[in-house]
């Protein structure tokens, strides 16, 4: 089994969620960006032009570790960032911010444990790559203010990916 395609599922959150309402290819629409990793949301947030609706920042890297379970996996990191632009010295509205950007944040965390569900439900061939999510695994911080006074909340959650480790004599000298 290959890993999960984390980027393109949370792009299809994107375009669907209604608080997020990504359009592709259209600069006043575009709330889906990918980031290399936390250290590059800076350089992301100063690109973002709508300032009014949730954007949804995808860390875009691979990254994970090696587990033995009762078999081998690859378990994969999927990390997020639900982000908002709050006003200026305006702490009743920061509060407001955060709390919505964590609104959004369970929204996303309802769809992901219906996916896992279906994906629990259906042959190895009709799944999306969610049916070994960790749900203990599920870690949120709220932060802010990073750029232009954007606050909002940080998630990541394991995926565990079975994966072959059977060793081919003929790969060997």
């Amino acid at each position: 089994m290959s890993s999960f395609d984390f980027t393109s599922y949370a792009r299809n959150i994107a375009t669907n969620l209604k608080d997020i309402q990504h359009v592709e290819g259209d600069t006043k629409k575009t709330r889906f960006y990918r980031v290399a990793s936390l250290d590059k949301l800076d350089e992301v947030l100063q690109r973002i032009t709508e300032f009014k609706n949730f954007n949804i920042l995808v860390e875009d890297n691979e990254e994970g570790n090696m587990v033995h379970g009762n078999a081998l996996n690859d378990k994969q990191i999927c990390s997020f960032f639900i982000v908002q632009k709050a006003k200026i010295n305006d702490a009743a509205d920061r509060e407001r911010v955060i709390k919505e950007c964590k609104a959004v944040m369970l929204k996303i965390l309802a769809k992901v444990y219906a996916d896992h569900i279906t994906d629990s439900g259906n042959d190895i061939n009709h799944q999306i790559g969610l049916r070994n999510v960790d749900f203990n695994s599920w870690q949120y911080n709220t932060f802010g203010p990073v750029i232009d006074n954007y606050y909002g909340v940080h998630t990541a959650f394991f995926v565990l990916n079975p994966i072959s480790v059977k060793l081919n004599p003929d790969d060997w000298i």
